[in-house]
């Protein structure tokens, strides 16, 4: 009774697994459907037990079975780019005007928050406004200006009655040219500087670029009592010919001032000399920046 009944399991088995085989008996690479969410199955010509799925629109993976990054839709007001190195992913291409992951935000710097002119706004990591403030302005909206021309103070050896204005930035050097006049036992008469740039709008004049800044001098050597000792046909000698005027040209290199036999008695810091392929322009925006709007400094 127990065999009989063995046989009767062991044949039912049989015939369910039978069954089973022959409802999914595989037939080639698209029978059964390997592909996923309604899209197609195409075989290999050359091998019908091989095939590719062709994947609907959202769909991604070797059987379609994976949505891609686009598939919901993400991006509000813009287009949208499945990532090729994961499907799944995405990125969003926004309209103008339009920014954020999902660009669902409105561009903060449409509302023009850098006040000035030159000035340049992009967005930090959490999309708020920053501004790239042109020379000479500062602040959140690059509405405060950033004046660094200041009256050169405290001089002994310069014989100028009008007040003089130079680059705070290069101040230790005007110091210095202060300095070596006191060494040298001379005093130095400007003839032109920073404060004799009396026309703020005037265009480019290649002749005065050293001067643009506050960062020149043109001058002439003057004994103790104030007495003319070297002018500039004199300074343009070689050697110079009165020892006082030439300790004061030898030590000019010595203290970070540049001069050339070129220019006699004309001299710059170096930092704006043929800057930019030569370019004179960028001297009289640097004026401009550094003068227009700042400090009255009109002599």
């Amino acid at each position: 009774m127990k065999l009989i009944l063995t046989l009767v399991l062991v044949g039912a088995v049989f015939l369910a697994a039978d069954a089973f085989l022959f409802k999914h008996k595989f037939k080639d690479g698209c029978d059964p459907n390997p592909c996923e969410h309604k899209s197609k199955c195409i075989l290999d010509p050359k091998n019908k037990n091989l095939s590719t799925c062709e994947c609907l629109d959202g769909y991604h993976g070797v059987h379609c079975e994976f949505k891609t990054g686009c598939h919901s839709k993400p991006c509000k007001k813009g287009i949208c780019e499945n990532i090729k190195q994961n499907m799944s992913y995405y990125h969003c291409i926004c309209d103008k005007g339009i920014v954020g992951e999902k660009c669902d935000t409105a561009d903060p710097c449409l509302k023009h928050p850098c006040t000035a002119e030159g000035s340049v706004c992009h967005l930090d990591h959490k999309l708020k406004p920053v501004c790239d403030c042109p020379t000479g302005f500062m602040g959140k909206k690059c509405d405060k200006r950033n004046c660094t021309v200041v009256e050169f103070k405290n001089h002994k050896n310069f014989a100028s009655k009008p007040k003089m204005y130079v680059d705070s930035e290069v101040m230790n050097k005007w110091v210095k040219l202060d300095e070596l006049a006191h060494l040298c036992g001379v005093k130095i008469q400007p003839i032109r500087t920073f404060s004799q740039q009396g026309n703020l709008s005037a265009k480019i004049d290649y002749k005065d670029y050293p001067f643009y800044t506050g960062r020149g001098l043109q001058f002439e050597v003057l004994d103790k009592n104030g007495k003319l000792l070297c002018n500039s046909i004199c300074l343009g000698k070689t050697p110079i010919p009165m020892p006082e005027a030439k300790c004061f040209v030898d030590g000019l290199i010595a203290i970070g001032w540049k001069y050339s036999v070129l220019y006699p008695g004309v001299i710059n810091d170096g930092s704006h000399m043929y800057t930019d392929g030569g370019s004179f322009r960028v001297y009289n925006k640097v004026r401009e920046f550094k003068q227009i709007g700042c400090k009255d400094l009109k002599i």
